[in-house]
């Protein structure tokens, strides 16, 4: 009975240590709300801090595009209706959001990695056909 007592009391000691210690991890679908209104916000370098380094090297294209561009980007805040995260396993899951833009509403999915007790987004490799294509426009 008291050995039953102690394994009961360390179960519960490790449980409310684990809740302790995951106080300060954002929970998947938190960090995909940060990293979207990050986004939206136009902080691309505070975006990546949430990111794996593949996601990373996305953002940093994403700005090279934007500073680029003739126009500035789309300011509209981007609102999260739903989220629903699925586990793939212990440290990987998907998500998928409902978002609404103040035009439209849309479906878009997360990929989120677990490192070093973060989670992060991640960019998952493209499949299919890489197609370059140049065009010319003459200016008459």
């Amino acid at each position: 009975m008291v050995a039953h007592l102690k394994h009961m009391l360390l179960i519960s000691l490790f449980f409310s240590g684990s809740l302790a210690c995951s106080k300060d991890q954002l929970s998947p679908e938190d960090c995909v709300k940060t990293y979207a209104q990050l986004l939206n916000q136009g902080k691309l370098k505070e975006a990546q801090k949430l990111c794996t380094p593949a996601a990373q090297a996305f953002l940093t294209a994403l700005g090279d595009v934007i500073a680029a561009s003739e126009t500035s980007p789309d300011s509209t805040e981007i609102i999260i209706k739903t989220i629903q995260c699925q586990h793939l396993s212990v440290d990987s899951v998907y998500c998928i959001s409902q978002e609404y833009d103040g035009f439209e509403e849309y479906e878009k999915t997360y990929w989120l990695i677990l490192q070093e007790d973060k989670w992060l987004i991640d960019q998952p490799s493209a499949k299919g056909i890489l197609e370059k294509r140049e065009e010319r426009l003459e200016v008459e």
